[in-house]
Parts: structure tokens; sequence; C-alpha cells
């Protein structure tokens, strides 16, 4: 087969099937590094910057296994967003999610600094924000597949915050790498009611009445959403 035909292939191909031919034949394109940046960007998965650093002396079984991290990782971003986007449009909530943050998020604000969200600020400010201050992402869907993405800090003098609007796609590319960095973050509706798939019933019985018919009927969107996709297109 014409090695430019291949390697097309390889570049169109789901997790398995490039697992397979990766694994299988070694002396393919899966020992190119550039092969690898090509189809994260042609999958609009982000690369990490722990991994980004050493990128050169990654093994194919490293790039496979950070590829299916980042794949699993966008699928739940996208869940995220359709329950979010159907619980707007059936008025059940205003769209708005909230994602507290801590001195752990640190790389990874610096990995989506490309927003230019946090362009106001010094990485020494970011650092004694996250490590002093009450921090957190507030993501607000308007319309049109269009988001507002919020970066606020409240401190003791002020409540500092920094805006930038963006599509769907580019969130769709930041909860990705915000999922790798925390598999199970801190994510609060408008009511600041915890998003939690399927949470164990001895938590749900602490929570009132309306919070807890809230998470249930998410939990059930969550489930429809794994079952057929579709259903939330």
């Amino acid at each position: 087969m014409n090695q430019d035909i291949y390697y097309n292939i390889l570049l169109n191909s789901d997790y398995n099937t490039l697992k397979s031919a990766c694994l299988i034949n070694k002396n393919n394109a899966c020992n190119d590094v550039y092969f690898w940046l090509k189809k994260f960007n042609y999958d609009h998965l982000p690369i990490p910057i722990d991994f980004k650093y050493k990128y050169f002396n990654k093994t194919i079984s490293e790039w496979l296994l950070l590829y299916k991290i980042m794949l699993d990782n966008q699928y739940k971003a996208i869940k995220l967003l359709k329950i979010n986007q159907y619980e707007k449009y059936n008025r059940i909530t205003t769209g708005l999610l909230s994602i507290s943050l801590i001195e752990q998020y640190y790389n990874f604000i610096f990995d989506i600094n490309t927003f230019g969200i946090l362009n106001i600020y010094t990485k020494e400010e970011i650092l004694e924000q996250l490590t002093n201050d009450l921090v957190r992402f507030e993501i607000q869907l308007l319309d049109n597949h269009r988001y507002k993405l919020s970066y606020v800090v409240i401190n003791d003098q002020d409540i500092l915050n920094s805006i930038v609007t963006i599509n769907e796609n580019d969130l769709i590319y930041f909860l990705t790498l915000f999922f790798y960095y925390d598999e199970n973050p801190e994510i609060l509706d408008d009511q600041s009611v915890a998003i939690i798939n399927d949470p164990p019933e001895e938590w749900l019985q602490i929570l009132n009445k309306n919070d807890r018919n809230r998470i249930k009927s998410r939990t059930q969107l969550f489930k429809l959403y794994d079952q057929n996709p579709n259903l939330f297109k």
C-alpha cells in the first residue's frame, strides 16, 4: 500500500484500529512524533504540558495510552455540555456550570492560557490566587453553541472577573484537558448542586428533596446519553 494512503488511513482511524496497526507493525507512522502531533490535532485533542516537554522520548504505547485517556476525557466533556444544553433548553437550569480551582490546577491553567483569559495576570499572581483565594471557572451557555468562560477570583478585598467568549469545540478542548488533571472535579450547576454521575444513595440522603430530585433526574440523563448520544444532538 502507498505510504501516503496508509498514513491517511491511520490519521482517520479510531482508537482500536490505530492500536492494532501501531502494535502489529511498529515500523509505520506510529514511530513518528509528528504523526502523533497531527493525529491529536486532527481529533481536536490536547496534549498536556507535562507530556509535551518529553514527547520525543515517548514510546508508541505511551502515545496510545495518552490518546485513549484524552478520547475518554473528550467524551466526558461532550456529555457534560450536552446535558447542560438539554437542561437549559428545557428550563431546568440557566446553563451555568461552575468549577472550583485549587493549587493542583496550576499546570492546567497555563495549558489553556491560549484562550487569553489569564493574560492580565502573571504566573506568580495566579499561583497566589490558587493558594490563598476562592477561584473558579464559570461556564455559561449562551446561544448558537457559544459560551462565556469566566475566571473568577474572590478575595477579602474584591471579586475579579476575566471573561472570554468561546465556541463549543474550543470549550470541549478546554474540558478535555481539565479532566486530564482531575478525573472527578467539583462541578456545580446554577443552584450550586453538584453535577455527579450516579452518586451513592447515602450521599443523596443528606440533601434536600429538590436537590436530590435534580441529581437523580440528571443521573438518568447521563445514563441515557451513554446508551444513545444521538438523542442529545
